[in-house]
This record gives C-alpha cells, structure tokens and sequence, in this order.
C-alpha cells in the first residue's frame, strides 16, 4: 500500500497520495477548484442566514411574552415544613447547609413519597 506523502504520516493514501487527514494539503486544480465552490456555497448561507435575521427583526416586530408562572403554595409549604421540622436529611441523617431564599434550599424538599399516597396534611 502507499503511504501518505505528508512528513510523518504513514497512514494509507486516500486520493492524489495524501490520506483522510491531510487532503487539505493537496494542491492539484480540481481540489482548488472544490475547495472554492464550498467557500462560495458558505458564503451564500451565511448571507441568506443574515438577511432573514435582519427581516425577522425588522419587519415582523413582534414580541414574545413569558407568562409567569401561578404561585401553587409549594413555598409558603417548605417554609413551614422548615420552621417546624429539624435542618437535617432524612435519607442521610446529615446537617443541611442550606438556607431559606437560597437558590438551592427548594431542592432540600424532594418528593421521596408520592404527593397522591401521602397527601401534605401528613407532613
């Protein structure tokens, strides 16, 4: 088999002596010649690409709301559950070192038990 003309390489030849991996050092026309026509093509994308960003925010001037969420009370629950109960983890038996108002403190409240089974006047 041949090897690749590339220094140090010594895979197989893929096409014009070069292997997979150094194609783009090849130098005959008909490589420049494709390599020219992916550019152009790219080149069209892109600009297509950008005049459609630009009429999307030019002509269609619409604006996407986010509708906030309903409060369901789960908050005002954990905050409850977490002035009576003691700061530990029932599944670890370890201290939690988070606080209320933390962006992580909701998470000490998993659903381990099913919220159908064992309704919130349980807790």
């Amino acid at each position: 088999m041949k090897t690749c003309q590339h220094p140090e390489c010594t895979y197989n030849v893929l096409s014009h002596n070069f292997c997979g991996y150094h194609q783009n050092d090849r130098t005959d026309q008909k490589w420049l010649d494709t390599i020219e026509k992916r550019k152009q093509k790219h080149k069209g994308y892109v600009q297509r690409g950008t005049k459609r960003q630009m009429d999307r925010y030019t002509q269609n001037k619409t604006t996407i709301v986010k509708s906030k969420k309903k409060p369901t009370g789960e908050y005002a629950l954990f905050l409850a559950i977490w002035g009576v109960r003691k700061h530990v983890s029932f599944i670890s038996n370890e201290l939690l070192a988070y606080t209320p108002h933390n962006a992580f403190w909701v998470n000490c409240f998993a659903h381990v038990l099913s919220k159908k089974q064992y309704p919130i006047s349980v807790c």
